[in-house]
């Protein structure tokens, strides 16, 4: 049986159908790709935008917000300050009774 090398209408017809589908698939793809590869460099723009951002935002929090250390020595300001005018209205109620004292001794 010998192959039948004629070319007929239905045949060119297949072949165009062929060559236009894999020219659309191809360029759709080629298309996809291309916006894959923006769509990464979109994020990777974004990205290092966000990384600027949250720098830029972590100094502004350094400047602004007290740190652990600073709470702690304002903490320890605070109880010395208190211990002062504990010990302070110590004395002057222990002079004020000394002087009550004094008084009822010599009969005042």
């Amino acid at each position: 049986m010998a192959f039948d090398w004629t070319v007929n209408l239905g045949h060119l017809l297949t072949l165009l159908a062929f060559i236009v589908g894999a020219l659309s698939a191809f360029f759709t793809i080629r298309l996809r790709i291309n916006d894959a590869a923006r769509n990464a460099k979109n994020a990777l723009d974004r990205s290092e935008a966000t990384k600027e951002d949250l720098a830029a935002y972590k100094i502004h929090v350094a400047e602004t917000f007290a740190t652990k250390d600073g709470l702690n020595g304002f903490r320890d300001e605070m109880k010395q300050g208190f211990r002062d005018i504990t010990e302070r209205l110590d004395h002057v109620f222990l002079h004020s009774n000394t002087q009550k004292a004094r008084r009822i001794d010599r009969g005042d």
